[in-house]
């Protein structure tokens, strides 16, 4: 399990650590002109350790505890909001509201666009950009069985490819596992393309997947994960139609916080604009899927990257669904967070999406997401459907 506390005091100094200046412009610029960087800082110890305003000051080391005053201005500002009864003097149910969630948000964003300005890049990085369960592991492990030609690994998978940008990870330890390594690194990312650093050198490979597959994977683990830590998120329900129905549907949260819909939509954007350069190359889970030694050929060649003909078949074999479900010890990136990594890897398939809704209900999908992206994007995005 997550050391909650570790990682709310490494993501205060590293947020601590960040232009204050260049923060302020990013709060300003999404709304948030009434807040300080310092106090984004007490919404992050209470978002990331799920505590109340009483407990973070009664536990917290960070910054010498939080002010009754500090409480009262975000309180009076929409950031938190007093859910304390009348017995309860100390006001323990000081809690943050969506406007604190988002504003810790659009400082996490600026962190962790910040580890990219500052990532050591070398020569032949691979950079691997794609939205969640759109992917990702299946493309870090093709990389990995390229990289080493060998199905027999020389670590777990999230050693050798960590997520450099995930928020609850701690930046020098991802830089150093990083810095350790000599072979030809492939870095995994859920960031758009937009915002990771354009190098000649480095080559980028976007990973796209019909949303609406990609969206029901995300409940499905979302649910085995609740299931693990022995909590419950309400919002997911018991129902994946309308839970998908609701994330279809769902607005944005401010002009810089898309949806999580707008969110993929924008990621794939980004890399159709670039499609045509020459380190940038898109790959499609129907694809991997449909004909996965071919895409491994290609990514090969792609990648400058020469395999011998007799290791193939062992290589191909090695990145099927069924051989990497049978590996999830040490494939699957959350270890130890599941009670069976295993079901990490579900089903492996296309489709399940647009089962759950009527003809009614995909076309309303279809025209949303037609507002936003152009036919061609969308059909290459959505051939399953």
């Amino acid at each position: 399990m997550l050391d909650t506390d570790r990682i709310a005091v490494n993501l205060f100094f590293e947020m601590s650590d960040s232009n204050e200046r260049a923060m302020a412009a990013r709060l300003s610029s999404a709304g948030f002109r009434d807040i300080a960087l310092g106090d984004v800082l007490l919404l992050t110890t209470l978002k990331t350790r799920g505590h109340s305003a009483k407990e973070a000051r009664q536990k917290s080391k960070i910054g010498g505890g939080v002010s009754r005053e500090m409480t009262d201005k975000l309180l009076s500002r929409g950031y938190l909001e007093d859910r304390s009864g009348p017995n309860d003097p100390d006001r323990a149910g000081i809690v943050l509201t969506t406007r604190g969630r988002l504003a810790v948000d659009v400082v996490m964003d600026g962190v962790l666009a910040d580890r990219w300005v500052s990532f050591p890049f070398r020569p032949g990085d691979i950079v691997i950009c794609a939205p969640g369960k759109c992917g990702t592991t299946w493309v870090q492990m093709i990389c990995a069985l390229l990289v080493f030609q060998t199905p027999d690994l020389p670590a777990p998978l999230n050693q050798l490819s960590p997520w450099l940008d995930d928020p609850t990870g701690i930046r020098h330890e991802v830089f150093e596992w990083y810095a350790a390594q000599r072979n030809r690194r492939f870095i995994k990312t859920h960031s758009s393309l937009a915002d990771v650093p354009a190098l000649p050198q480095v080559t980028y490979i976007v990973v796209g997947r019909n949303p609406l597959d990609a969206a029901v994977s995300s409940y499905h683990q979302q649910k085995r994960t609740d299931a693990a830590s022995g909590s419950a998120d309400r919002s997911l329900g018991d129902s994946a139609r309308a839970w998908l129905l609701d994330w279809i549907a769902e607005e944005p949260a401010s002009p810089t916080q898309p949806s999580p819909l707008g969110g993929i939509l924008q990621r794939i954007a980004d890399a159709w604009a670039r499609r045509d350069e020459p380190n940038v190359v898109l790959t499609h889970y129907e694809d991997l899927s449909a004909d996965l030694e071919g895409q491994m050929r290609l990514l090969a060649a792609r990648l400058g990257i020469t395999v011998a003909e007799e290791l193939w078949p062992g290589l191909v074999k090695a990145a099927t669904f069924g051989r990497m479900r049978a590996a999830a010890d040490r494939i699957e990136p959350f270890a130890g967070v599941l009670k069976d990594n295993a079901s990490f890897f579900r089903r492996g398939v296309s489709g399940s999406g647009a089962e759950l809704l009527t003809t009614a209900e995909l076309a309303d999908y279809h025209a949303r997401v037609a507002r936003v992206l152009e036919p061609d994007v969308l059909a290459w995005l959505h051939r399953s459907a």
